[in-house]
């Protein structure tokens, strides 16, 4: 492995639980809700990080360094136009189908958000079905979902 490839984790308390935030080259690659991902990494206490998810909970927007290396460009493409919703705000898979130029790919826009590798800072909550809330992947699914969204002042019956 690289040297500035190097996987950093954080295990950090928060309003909805436990989050596993971990670092590559010091950008984020993946935030996990309610469980600590089966990585061999480096353990370290990430003062930025801590940082940057108080802010989050705390209403602020925050535009931390992400690592979307892995990620196909469709996959990229979704996870910047979802970045840009605004906090308290949503759109439907749909809406975000039609904004990344793919308007038949609802499903597609689906599936890449439940493969989402850094949920909040890519808010994938914020994105729901044309009828209601939609799927969510982290553990707990659509119970934290609602959660994330009653905390931006969102309600979707």
């Amino acid at each position: 492995m690289k040297p500035n490839s190097r996987l950093i984790l954080d295990v950090i308390d928060s309003p909805i639980g436990r989050c596993a935030v971990t670092l590559r080259g010091g950008r984020v690659a993946r935030i996990e809700l309610g469980r600590t991902p089966g990585l061999k990494v480096d353990r370290a206490r990430l003062p930025e990080v801590r940082r940057w998810l108080r802010a989050w909970f705390a209403g602020r927007t925050v535009k931390p360094p992400l690592d979307l290396s892995p990620e196909t460009p469709f996959h990229r493409r979704v996870y910047e136009t979802v970045r840009r919703i605004p906090r308290g705000r949503t759109l439907t898979y749909g809406e975000v189908a039609r904004r990344i130029g793919r308007p038949r790919a609802a499903r597609a826009v689906g599936q890449a958000l439940g493969r989402n590798p850094i949920c909040l800072l890519i808010p994938c909550h914020r994105v729901v079905a044309s009828r209601g809330l939609g799927g969510f992947s982290a553990p707990q699914g659509l119970a934290i979902k609602r959660r994330l969204l009653a905390m931006e002042g969102v309600s979707i019956a």
